[in-house]
């Protein structure tokens, strides 16, 4: 009996671990891997961003939620989108357990997603993939909107602000 008291969680340990490194796999060829930003580089681009009560936000890979439920009070919207299921259900599970309001976790791939109702994008994306989202971007946020990348650096676009590696592009 005490064997299985032991066995059963560690082999759910063991199997989420696996289904969340897969899933992070998975995201390194599809865009970026989770990667926590460190608070400093969240408090930059929130500064940066220059946030309306107005502004629907999205943060392109939201990973744990934590920069979602940072600017959910400064915001009308704040939306994550995750390709890591794993992380969804954590963040939606964190936000529930704090009770956070006006946050909305999404499951799915950003290259199938549509962005043109948003205001401002997070972005903490890798430098194969700067290109392709630059040229989506583009094509989907409507003038005025803002992108904030933390670290990487859109080719083709000078940006209008730069504070700690923090960038702010206005389209």
């Amino acid at each position: 009996m005490i064997y299985w008291i032991v066995v059963i969680p560690a082999f759910g340990v063991i199997l989420f671990i696996g289904i969340f490194s897969f899933w992070n796999l998975y995201a390194i060829v599809r865009g970026a891997p989770f990667v926590p930003s460190a608070a400093k580089r969240v408090a930059a681009m929130i500064s940066v961003a220059q946030l309306q009560k107005t502004d629907v936000l999205l943060d392109l890979g939201s990973g744990d939620g934590r920069i979602v439920r940072r600017v959910a009070p400064l915001v009308l919207e704040a939306r994550g989108i995750e390709i890591n299921p794993s992380l969804v259900l954590w963040s939606r599970f964190m936000n529930v357990l704090l009770r956070k309001k006006k946050i909305y976790i999404h499951c799915a791939d950003f290259w199938n997603y549509n962005i043109a109702d948003v205001d401002v994008l997070f972005v903490y994306c890798i430098d194969s993939k700067m290109n392709r989202l630059e040229a989506k971007i583009q094509k989907e946020m409507k003038p005025g909107s803002r992108v904030v990348s933390n670290g990487f650096i859109f080719p083709a676009w000078t940006p209008a602000k730069e504070v700690d590696g923090v960038r702010l592009y206005l389209l």
